[in-house]
């Protein structure tokens, strides 16, 4: 058992110091923002503090849980606006998307993300605008870009209010998530000196964007959406391109229908949604389809990454089964005049979508299997060896840091910027060597691909010919190249090698 992502591991290692010692840290006594997601490192800790089972057990159980919150919610919002047969197509297709499934086994917050976005739309548009106001608040909490949707909530209560402001329903709405966000705010800056998290940064040197904190880049924007157009071509609806274009459109012609769906459903959203504003009315459909657009832009502007298997705008794969069902229903709508024709030919449509996303089910639960098994034989078999062979609390600097701290008994110093600001300025001058050497760190592990050298390795300043230092190898660990193949494909997962070296300044 394992997670199939190295950054749950960071989330359990600082959870477990915050569950065992009332701490925020990664390596015991220097306090960290180097988790993202408070509110879900909090959750986990809840295990380390009370529970204490095998923290894998743990989190899957809570993931799962929200995976049935979140479709139970899912479709009491659908069906108050499309009919029953419609919401539960939807609510299927996107429970067994193949990434879906996946972040139920990943150890992250995703689910957590998808059940508060999904329930604070359903309770807004209920009029429930304190438990709204509270569910913002814990999103905030769980990434914080969830500041989004409460300024969504915002405009559109000022809209439908305007010209005389509901100032109790204003109240309601906002004290719960301004007082989150200043819990945020305050611990963010308290420990690094800034208002976001230390792995903002981090992130930023990781996919080589700019150190502004935010900008628009248009190259960088076209590869963002060309990377999601090709995960939800290829490891959703199973789309591989063929040699000829003739031989392609007759192999794949059915799945490329499900892009022109996905176009006429997010039409049938925008005019449906943008009519009932017109009246002023509250629509939970339109809501998502906004908030999913907009957290889209969010990246665009501050961090035009997707991460592993996309898991930093989850709810594109919400948005793929939404918009792609709807479009359907409109196109059996106006081919068929009668209701019962247009159910039937929405229930065989449903019929072949599920067996579409039943295959990129199985697909993806071989991924995360292939995943975990990667995890585990590299970064935590490297944890192992280090926590045998070198002294309790020995200083090794690393990349891939979350198994690695969480099975060692080493302290870690991070090479990617996620827990200690201080590196930043490093990186960004791609030279971390100067920082390891004031800090006396004597030994390094680097991933590396198979047939060259390691990528985040020249990137941190080793391997050039200016370098001053040399790496002495000690152990290696990795996994086989044809089954690490489908992990880089899939997930652009961690490097299929851990190399250790002792470091010679």
């Amino acid at each position: 058992m394992g997670f199939p992502l190295d950054d749950a591991w960071i989330h359990q290692s600082i959870a477990r110091n915050l569950g065992g010692h009332f701490e925020l840290s990664f390596n015991r006594g220097e306090l960290t923002t180097g988790s993202t997601s408070l509110l879900w490192t909090s959750i986990l800790s809840l295990n380390f503090a009370f529970i204490k089972v095998d923290p894998v057990y743990f989190t899957l159980t809570v993931n799962i849980l929200l995976y049935f919150l979140t479709a139970t919610f899912l479709y009491k919002l659908l069906s108050k606006e499309i009919d029953k047969l419609t919401s539960f197509i939807i609510v299927i297709l996107f429970s067994l998307t193949g990434t879906v499934g996946f972040f139920v086994f990943s150890g992250m917050e995703v689910f957590l993300f998808y059940f508060l976005s999904i329930a604070s739309v359903y309770f807004f548009v209920e009029k429930r605008f304190s438990i709204t106001g509270f569910l913002c608040g814990l999103l905030i909490l769980t990434r914080p870009e969830g500041l989004g949707l409460f300024l969504i909530f915002i405009v559109v209560t000022l809209y439908k209010s305007f010209p005389k402001i509901e100032k109790k329903t204003m109240l309601f709405l906002m004290i719960p998530p301004i007082i989150f966000l200043g819990v945020s705010v305050s611990i963010n800056f308290y420990i690094s000196g800034s208002f976001l998290p230390t792995t903002f940064m981090g992130r930023k040197w990781l996919y080589l964007l700019s150190n502004k904190l935010f900008y628009l880049d248009l190259n960088q924007t076209w590869s963002f959406l060309s990377s999601w157009c090709f995960m939800i071509k290829k490891y959703t609806f199973g789309i591989h391109k063929s040699g000829s274009l003739i031989i392609n459109l007759l192999k794949n012609g059915t799945n490329y229908l499900l892009f022109l769906f996905i176009f006429i459903g997010s039409l049938r959203i925008l005019k449906n949604g943008l009519w009932c504003y017109e009246k002023k009315e509250r629509k939970g459909i339109f809501l998502l389809f906004i908030w999913s657009v907009a957290l889209n832009l969010l990246y665009i502007f501050f961090l035009p990454a997707a991460s592993h298997a996309g898991r930093y705008q989850p709810l594109n794969y919400l948005l793929v089964s939404l918009t792609m069902v709807l479009g359907i229903q409109c196109i059996a709508q106006r081919v068929f005049k009668r209701l019962r024709f247009t159910k039937g030919a929405l229930s065989l449509s449903g019929m072949i979508l599920l067996f579409i996303f039943l295959n990129n089910a199985l697909f993806w639960a071989e991924v995360t299997k292939v995943s975990i098994f990667h995890i585990n034989n590299t970064h935590k078999r490297m944890a192992l060896y280090l926590k045998s062979h070198l002294p309790e609390n020995e200083k090794v600097a690393v990349f891939d840091i979350g198994a690695i701290k969480y099975f060692s008994s080493q302290n870690i110093v991070d090479l990617g910027g996620l827990i200690d600001k201080k590196i930043i300025p490093y990186l960004f001058s791609w030279n971390s060597i100067p920082y390891l050497q004031d800090r006396g760190v004597k030994y390094i592990v680097l991933p590396f691909f198979y047939h060259y050298e390691s990528e985040n390795g020249w990137k941190l300043g080793f391997f050039r010919k200016n370098s001053k230092v040399r790496l002495i190898k000690i152990k290696e660990f990795s996994t086989p190249e044809d089954i690490w193949k489908l992990v880089r494909d899939t997930t652009y997962n961690a490097d299929p090698r851990q190399i250790l070296f002792e470091i010679k300044y």
